[in-house]
């Protein structure tokens, strides 16, 4: 069977750059959203920074696990005391 949706990306797969199959994270599709949306994030962080202190609950287990990076099994609980 030729054609059809499957037989499109099959054969346009080998021209595209390596970038193609990750279209918000480089090349020419990179998500057009990304620089406002990192700094929306540093502008809350800063908020949150400047009205709170914070630190791990005494609840926390130490348990790291390896699933692409290295995170915490099970979350991280954080407490925030306002300033």
């Amino acid at each position: 069977e030729e054609g059809g949706a499957a037989g499109t990306r099959e054969s346009g797969a080998g021209k595209r750059g390596g970038s193609a199959f990750l279209p918000f994270s480089m090349g020419p599709r990179t998500c057009i959203g990304r620089t406002f949306a990192m700094l929306e994030a540093k502008t809350v962080m800063a908020n949150i920074l400047r009205r709170f202190s914070f630190g791990i609950s005494p609840a926390y287990r130490h348990a790291p696990v390896t699933v692409l990076t290295l995170q915490p099994q099970f979350g991280m609980p954080i407490l925030f005391h306002p300033l």
